[in-house]
């Protein structure tokens, strides 16, 4: 549960928008991955740099498809790393984010295609890539150059990362749960994501920056949903996250579930009761 003083350290940070407009725009920005497919569908975010079978989407006048050398989220200032498998559809949201950005998909899949769609704040689709059953590929706005260099790239601060997912409102969760282990319970009932849709606000002592994600689907713009991962690049002396569900015909009453990481370490969680918020602080 929540406590009003936590509560009270968010009312205070200032609501900053995202301001960069463009992939050779360097101001930080709102960058969103999502990924889809038929319900389930496997994958990962390439562990590893210089998978032979990692291709890229040339960004230049070069053949369609380049050698990547990416693994996980990247930018030229963060490098988000991952050892576990997800499920699509999946969410991957990264607030104060510099680019080029690179985020490099390996669908899991023996049949299913994987669809990932980059979008920048706002909504607007910049990238959409169909990831066939067992291939790889990096969705990107570095050069053929870049995609092709293994030098991670600078880390500027600690890695701030947050997971967010949603169940039935009576699902009784186990204790010390965590997002990451619905899947590895193996999907089976009350504990599968329903999807519930949110909008969210995280940051640090400086700004926060707020998500509704508006995503992009047919003539219609859908706010985020569960479950997803959102990072904070770069922050200041502490970061505050406020997650709140939002209730509609599609999305009725769920139960949220949040988790705070600070460098892969869990630091703070909340279960509100249904319809609340999740709120999770952490100093740095």
């Amino acid at each position: 549960m929540c406590t009003a003083a936590r509560r009270f350290l968010v009312v205070l940070l200032l609501f900053l928008p995202a301001c960069g407009n463009g992939p050779n725009d360097d101001r930080p920005t709102e960058i969103l991955f999502f990924a889809q497919g038929p319900q389930g569908t496997p994958f990962e975010l390439e562990p590893n740099g210089n998978a032979p079978d990692c291709l890229a989407f040339s960004t230049s006048l070069g053949p369609p498809l380049v050698p990547s050398a990416g693994r996980g989220l990247q930018s030229h200032d963060a490098e988000h790393l991952f050892s576990n498998t997800f499920l699509a559809p999946y969410f991957f949201i990264i607030e104060n984010e510099q680019q080029p950005v690179r985020g490099v998909f390996r669908n899991l899949s023996d049949a299913a295609p994987l669809n990932v769609q980059r979008l920048l704040f706002g909504g607007d689709l910049l990238t959409a890539v169909e990831i066939g059953p067992q291939q790889c590929r990096s969705i990107t706005t570095f050069s053929d150059a870049a995609e092709a260099t293994a030098v991670p790239p600078l880390r500027r601060g600690p890695e701030v990362r947050v997971d967010v997912c949603s169940f039935d409102r009576d699902t009784d969760l186990p204790s010390d749960f965590r997002c990451t282990d619905a899947p590895a319970l193996g999907g089976s009932a009350p504990l599968v994501d329903r999807q519930a849709i949110f909008f969210a606000s995280i940051g640090d002592l400086a700004g926060t920056n707020r998500t509704q994600c508006l995503l992009i689907q047919g003539s219609s713009r859908n706010q985020c949903q569960t479950p997803a991962t959102m990072f904070l690049n770069d922050p200041q002396d502490s970061v505050s996250v406020v997650i709140t569900p939002i209730t509609n015909q599609t999305s009725p009453d769920r139960r949220f579930h949040g988790d705070l990481y600070l460098d892969g370490e869990r630091v703070d969680s909340d279960t509100p009761s249904v319809g609340g918020d999740v709120v999770l602080t952490r100093d740095i």
